[in-house]
């Protein structure tokens, strides 16, 4: 029942990504950096592609979803604990020192 509800979620989340990227080249906004954004969207299409193809290729498989979403699930913590936090953490600390410095 509520497969529906989290294909929702999750597409909205990767649309809203993409359209973020997309604004990213138009527009000289410093919020979020491209390369954090593409992460993310890395990040969300490493969890949900692969268990994607492997619904598509085998009906049977569909009966292991929770074990094989765990494992991508792991890939999408590492991703995240690894290479995302990081990187925003360091651009935070760059735009408040940039904010306290100008008057």
């Amino acid at each position: 029942m509520y497969d529906g509800y989290y294909t929702v979620f999750l597409g909205l989340a990767m649309m809203e990504l993409c359209l973020r990227l997309m604004a990213r080249h138009r527009s000289a906004s410093k919020e979020y950096s491209t390369k954090l954004i593409a992460l993310t969207l890395v990040g969300y299409l490493s969890f949900t592609l692969p268990m994607a193809i492997v619904a598509i290729v085998s009906a049977q498989l569909r009966q292991a979803t929770p074990s094989v979403m765990c494992g991508f699930a792991l890939l999408l913590a590492l991703l995240l604990a690894l290479k995302i936090v990081p990187l925003y953490a360091k651009e935070t600390r760059v735009i408040q020192a940039a904010t306290l410095v100008a008057p």
